[in-house]
């Protein structure tokens, strides 16, 4: 069995800073191709690094005076502890991610609370994910024809 030695504390680093500096490209480029999302208000998880554009694009254009508090490491995991704003609610956020083999994140699992905070979450970052979804779909339609 081979064991691999992930550094945390990079792949800590470059997400955060992707997230503090709202850059989406950093942020995907972390990403496996194959990546699950688990949404604190959606009851399918999100799969694929083209979904991950499409939620992490709503969620940076959402989030106000965003920052990161602590950072806890795990073996093959992350946990990043976050403060934010969305419209007048202040929330307090936990992503678990977890990391493959060569250090690409294959799994997030994103919690916010309180509850008025999570619904200010659905309320205004679903419409933005719907409608990436549908751009998304456009844009696969115009390459197959």
């Amino acid at each position: 069995m081979t064991i691999h030695h992930i550094d945390h504390s990079t792949v800590a680093d470059n997400v955060r800073r992707a997230f503090e500096t709202k850059d989406l490209e950093a942020l995907v480029s972390a990403l496996s191709p194959d990546v699950i999302i688990h949404s604190p208000v959606a009851h399918r998880p999100f799969n694929g690094s083209a979904a991950g554009r499409v939620l992490f694009t709503a969620v940076l254009d959402t989030y106000e005076d965003f920052r990161y508090v602590d950072t806890l490491q795990g073996k093959s995991s992350l946990a990043l502890v976050f403060d934010a704003r969305i419209g007048d609610r202040d929330i307090q956020g936990f992503q678990h991610v977890h990391l493959d083999p060569e250090g690409l994140v294959d799994q997030v699992v994103l919690m916010v609370r309180p509850l008025s905070g999570g619904q200010a979450f659905a309320d205004v970052i679903g419409p933005k994910v719907v409608a990436g979804f549908a751009r998304l779909a456009g844009d696969a339609d115009s390459q197959t024809t």
